[in-house]
This record gives C-alpha cells, structure tokens and sequence, in this order.
C-alpha cells in the first residue's frame, strides 16, 4: 500500500508539474531527442573514458583494501569491461536526467525549436563533432583546472594562517602547507 500511495504522489507531482500531461507529450519526445543526440553513446563513452582515470585507481585501491590485488593484465581488462558497461548504464540515465532537466528549463516551444534546428544539416553537423568537442573540452578543461589549481594556493594558505584556520592544529596545519607548497 505505501508503494501505491509514493507511486499515485509522485505521478500527481509530476503532473501537476506538467511533465506527464498529455499536452505535453510533443515537448517530452523533443526532449527526449535532444538528450539522444547531445549524450550520444561517443559522447558518453568520451566522457566516462576520460573520468575512468579518476574512477578506477579508486576503485582498485578499494579493492587492495578488501584484499582483492589485480595484475596489471587483469586490472586493465577489468577497467576496460567496467567502464564499457558504465558508460552504456551512465548515458541511458544521464539522457533520461537532461531530458526532465530540459522539460523544467525550456518551453515545448524553445524543444521544439532546438529539435529542429538538430535536424538540419548544420544541426546534425554540429551533434556529430560532439565526442571531438568533449574530448577537447576535457583535455582543456584539465589545463584549466592545473591551472586554478596552482593559482588558488597562496590564497588557500593565506585563509588558513588567518583566522579561519584556527581550527587547524599545528600538525594539520604543517601537512597542508607542505602538500600545498
């Protein structure tokens, strides 16, 4: 019964919402379309390629922790197998997420729009160079964030030798500038 009722409220909110009416059925396949096209499978693979190098040194750390130590063989093959698969689980829900995202954000009338023009020539030319211009965005993204990185040190020493780091015991305090400097 509980199940029924969350299942009855959230369909009322999303109703009420305008997300599940009827009329808005063409402004839901345009969304839908649009989060097809712009988090394609290569623009999703890009992606989660490029964050597996965050991911999976985690993830196998997680499992030297557990007492599960790969090979280089076979961690590779792993990463290669995980990440294939979350890639392909990742973009199906991420489509589904800027879908409702662009359904609260825009009108049926700017999906409408926007579909369109994804339909042109210029439209499809412009989806197809998007796994190009993730992987740019990604690899300049890496600069930039290098970058603001080293910039951002002597302000975040300057913080903590101020009163807000107080809190920070001489140890703490000692490590952070030594792993900062």
């Amino acid at each position: 019964m509980g199940r029924s009722f969350l299942v009855a409220g959230a369909i009322l909110v999303c109703a009420t919402m305008g997300v599940v009416s009827p009329a808005n059925a063409g402004a839901r396949e345009d969304a839908a379309y649009i989060a097809s096209v712009l988090l394609s499978d290569e623009v999703m693979a890009t992606q989660v390629n490029a964050s597996g190098d965050l991911m999976v040194p985690f993830m196998l750390k997680t499992f030297a922790d557990e007492g599960v130590i790969l090979s280089d063989a076979s961690a590779k093959v792993f990463t290669d197998i995980f990440l294939d698969e979350f890639a392909k689980v990742f973009g199906d829900e991420m489509r589904q997420v800027f879908a409702k995202a662009y359904l609260l954000n825009l009108s049926a009338e700017e999906l409408a729009d926007t579909r369109a023009f994804l339909e042109t020539d210029s439209g499809k030319a412009w989806a197809s160079v998007q796994p190009e211009i993730t992987t740019d965005a990604l690899a300049l993204g890496s600069q930039a964030g290098r970058r603001a990185g080293q910039l951002v040190v002597q302000p975040v020493l300057n913080r903590l030798e101020a009163q807000e780091g107080a809190v920070f015991t001489e140890d703490e305090l000692a490590g952070l500038k030594k792993v900062l400097e």
